[in-house]
Formats: C-alpha cells, structure tokens, sequence
C-alpha cells in the first residue's frame, strides 16, 4: 500500500534473485537425490512411458507444443505488470538488456521445473491432478531431515516469487480499477487523495475475493495458466491494430475483445479442449481480429480518433 512502484520493482528483484537461487539448488539436490538426470529419466520412462516419449500425431504435436508456443508468446507479451515495468525503464539500453536478462533466466528455470516434475513422476507416479501442483513440498518434504537448509531456501523462494508477482499483479489491476473504471466513469474530478483511496480500497478487495476464490481450486495449475494465457492474448489483437492501423475503432476493439473472451469462456465452461488442431485461445484470436476488424470497417470513427 505504502511502497509504491518503485518499492514493488526493488522488492521484485530481491524477491526474483531468490526464487532464482532457490529453483536451481532444488532441481540439483532433488535430481542428485534420485541417482541424476540419467537415473531419472530411466525410471520415468519405465513409470509413465508417456511423459518422456514424443506423440506420433502430427495434430497432437501442433496442439500440444507448437500451438501453445503461440498462445504463450502472444499471452505472455500482454501481462498488464510486466507492460508496467517496461514503461518505467528509464533507458531503452536498461530495457534491452533487462529483457535479454529475462530470456536467459527463463530457459534455466523451465529446465529447473521440468527436472522437478520428472523427479515427481518417479516418486509419486499415482497423485491426482490437484494434487500434483504440491509436488515440490512433497518432494522437499522427504528429504528435510537431510537437506533442512535447502527445504527453508526453496520455500523462502517460493514464497518471495508469490509476493513478487502479488505485488506487481495487485498494484497494476488496481491502477486499472481506479485510473480506468472509478475516475473515468465514477468521479472524472476525483482528487489524487480520493484517487489514492479509491486504489487502496480496490487493492483489498482484489486480496480478499482472490483468496477466498483460492481456498477451493477448480483447476490444476497448470490448466489456469494456459486459460490466463488464452485470455491474456486476446490482448494482442488491440495492441497491435491500434498501433498500425488508423482505420481501426474504439467500438472495434471493444467488440473484437468481448468477442475474443466469449469464445475462450466458453470453450472452457463446455469442457471443450481444441477444434481441430486449435484451442480456445486461438479460436478466440481468431474470432477477435475477425470482429475488431469487420467493425471496425463498418463503424465510424469519431473525430478524436481520426485525428489521433
């Protein structure tokens, strides 16, 4: 409440620097611990053959990997906190080398979570799919009266990476809450103190319906990242029009998102996973730039946007 944004980029980078150092000693402890890489490998492919064998399905192989790259690349680029700290770069040279950073420390953390996961399929091959987001605290749990220390680091680390991205995440949507829904439509002469308030209060109420919303999880983990994801990308549509088309409306980004998100809740609440070789995400994409611009031929612009 008190720290502001810079106090949220700072705590970032402690709080990252952490889960960083944590991740990796994890997955080379939890690894060593079952014989290394080879060893584990071994035994998983013995356990669930699946899980280490690539498909033989061409449509399987698009959907399960090359497709998701889509969805992931285009969702991932439109994470509202992350758009946040890009814009506070002061220099464009901290901002490249910010992002290379970035790449870097993405591909040695996906090997780290893999690793982990690999582990986890050979200690605890019959867990449930909600159950199987707690892997990492039951595998560290095995080993505490070994490796106590490194139990502590991991989950100082995971609990840091938590407050990194609540922090980011919270002060962003109640930005949005209060500079685009309470001042815009609410009070357009609101005072910064009463804007002040408004985004103290929104912050709370963002905390107390998302924990209550996460004492009964209705997905693993893992199926609530790809469905953010999906709806995150429906983002892009917008963001790239509104760059490089003049043509393109308000009224047309409106529909084109609304459309978008229809059709990934949708797919979702049905249980329907793909159409053929795509999932909701991209159908929703594709159901977004279809509306955004068909509207957008069909509406006009208002004399403020023509002149933008």
């Amino acid at each position: 409440l008190l720290g502001g944004w810079r106090g949220v980029v700072w705590a970032e980078v402690l709080q990252g620097s952490l889960l960083l150092g944590a991740i990796i000693v994890a997955a080379v402890v939890l690894v060593g611990a079952e014989g290394g890489v080879v060893s584990v490998i071994q035994r998983a492919g013995q356990t669930t053959p699946q899980k280490i064998l690539m498909t033989d399905s061409m449509s399987e192989l698009m959907r399960s990997y090359f497709l998701y790259a889509l969805v992931f690349a285009f969702g991932g680029s439109m994470y509202p906190q992350i758009i946040q700290s890009v814009y506070a770069a002061k220099k464009e040279r901290d901002l490249r080398r910010s992002v290379g950073m970035m790449d870097a420390k993405d591909v040695i953390i996906m090997l780290c979570v893999v690793a982990i996961g690999m582990v986890g399929v050979v200690s605890f091959p019959s867990l449930g799919d909600i159950r199987s987001d707690q892997i990492l605290g039951l595998l560290l749990g095995r080993q505490t009266d070994q490796i106590y220390w490194v139990v502590v680091l991991v989950f100082i680390g995971a609990a840091a990476a938590i407050m990194s991205t609540a922090a980011g995440v919270l002060l962003t949507l109640s930005s949005m809450v209060t500079h685009d829904l309470y001042r815009h439509f609410l009070r357009p002469s609101a005072t910064e103190e009463q804007l002040a308030w408004a985004s103290r209060v929104g912050t709370v109420v963002l905390i107390v319906g998302v924990t209550l919303a996460s004492l009964q999880p209705i997905a693993t983990l893992w199926k609530l990242t790809i469905i953010k994801f999906e709806l995150l990308m429906q983002l892009y549509v917008p963001m790239i029009l509104g760059l490089y088309w003049p043509r393109f409306s308000t009224n047309g980004a409106f529909v084109g998102v609304i459309s978008g998100t229809l059709v990934v809740l949708g797919m979702t609440v049905v249980g329907r996973e793909s159409l053929w070789l795509f999932g909701p995400g991209l159908l929703g994409f594709l159901a977004n730039a279809t509306a955004s611009i068909a509207v957008s031929f069909v509406s006009k612009q208002s004399a403020m946007e023509r002149k933008r």
